[in-house]
């Protein structure tokens, strides 16, 4: 079976009999990893994809330059906010805000986060639609996303977006 990275496409050769494939390539893990000393947003950076760096609450902590150019928000508006914020998902703006909508319960960007944090494995192009812009006339954009955890941190991969 051939595998590819969730973050650079690139094929992951197949490992050695009992060994699992992962979904990330050893150059992507390295990058991920980053090195001593090394902050994590200019490891981010480095992607020419959107990349948002999460709690397990879906709050922002780091949006990379090619996430601010396509969303429009400026680096120090990135953080502490939730991803339905960045987005504009029009729930995020209902009482109690992102994550804390009945209608959150079925974000699939929150649950790849949970999933991905609770169970420490990454989630790969998982297929996803928000409704964003005026509530009483939403559009709706398609997306795909991936996740793997740094520390305690969850690192989201914008593969697509459909605006």
């Amino acid at each position: 079976m051939q595998r590819l990275c969730s973050w650079c496409g690139d094929l992951i050769p197949a490992g050695d009999a009992g060994q699992p494939v992962y979904g990330v390539c050893l150059p992507c893990t390295g990058r991920l990893l980053g090195g001593e000393g090394v902050p994590i947003q200019q490891i981010v950076d480095q992607f020419p994809f959107p990349v948002l760096v999460v709690d397990d609450d879906v709050k922002v902590s780091i949006l990379n330059r090619r996430g601010q150019e396509i969303l429009g928000v400026l680096p120090k508006k990135a953080a502490p906010r939730r991803g339905g914020e960045l987005f504009g998902c029009v729930n995020a703006h209902l009482p109690g805000g992102c994550g804390r909508t009945i209608h959150c319960s079925g974000c699939a960007l929150r649950r790849a986060v949970t999933i991905t944090h609770r169970t420490r494995q990454p989630q790969n192009h998982i297929p996803a639609t928000l409704r964003r812009g005026d509530p009483d006339h939403p559009s709706a954009i398609a997306f795909t996303l991936s996740t793997s955890m740094r520390g305690e941190a969850v690192l989201v991969k914008i593969d697509s977006l459909d605006w």
